[in-house]
């Protein structure tokens, strides 16, 4: 019996991914960075210290406290998120569904706690969370699969009583990695291999079908 969602957040949830990974790019390249965009997709699914981590490859003559502050002011002042236009149209009605059978809805995700919760403000999703983990709660990156063992451990289920919601490469492998049925939304920008998850949708409509089977 199902008894909760594990959900990603950017990418799965949210519309996300391209905005950083396009965002990086734009300010690195103005910074002079050579790379191309495409180098900039091995950004996704990284944490904040991953992800600065390598933006010192891609800039090795910057410090790195010069390209936390560049990112922080280019994704706070210059083109922030704004995570209520960017939230997939399919999933307050998903939420709603799972609710209503009494599922638990949890996050899993790389990002900061801050994020997450400016996320679920922003969304007006406060009621139907129940819980969220993020990469602070962590001390491996995903694909590592602790951010979802956490989450079973928390939450006191079994992996037979959960799926996890995903859409990246590592987040994928990570929660497959953890013994979980995987439902990867259909990464229509192409940033993103996702032939290990069980099932690829583009619409959420297309997990519920699939769960009331």
């Amino acid at each position: 019996m199902l008894k909760a969602v594990l959900c990603d957040l950017d990418g799965t949830l949210i519309d996300s991914e391209i905005h950083y990974v396009r965002g990086t790019y734009t300010w690195m390249k103005e910074a002079g960075c050579d790379r191309k965009l495409a180098d900039f997709y091995s950004l996704i699914g990284l944490t904040m210290a991953g992800t600065y981590d390598r933006l010192q490859e891609f800039m090795p003559g910057m410090e790195r406290a010069e390209i936390i502050r560049r990112n922080e002011e280019y994704f706070n002042f210059i083109n922030p998120l704004k995570y209520d236009k960017i939230l997939y149209s399919d999933v307050r009605e998903f939420f709603n569904y799972l609710n209503s059978r009494a599922i638990k809805i949890a996050i899993c995700s790389m990002d900061s706690r801050e994020e997450i919760a400016s996320f679920i403000a922003q969304c007006h999703l406060e009621e139907d969370i129940y819980a969220y983990y993020s990469g602070q709660d962590c001390s491996q990156n995903k694909p590592d699969p602790e951010i979802w063992l956490k989450a079973l451990s928390d939450l006191k289920l079994e992996k037979d009583e959960v799926i996890a919601l995903e859409d990246s490469y590592n987040g994928i492998l990570s929660a497959k990695r953890a013994g979980l049925y995987v439902y990867a939304r259909k990464d229509i920008h192409g940033m993103s291999e996702q032939g290990a998850a069980d099932y690829i949708f583009e619409d959420l409509k297309e997990v519920k079908e699939d769960l009331n089977e």
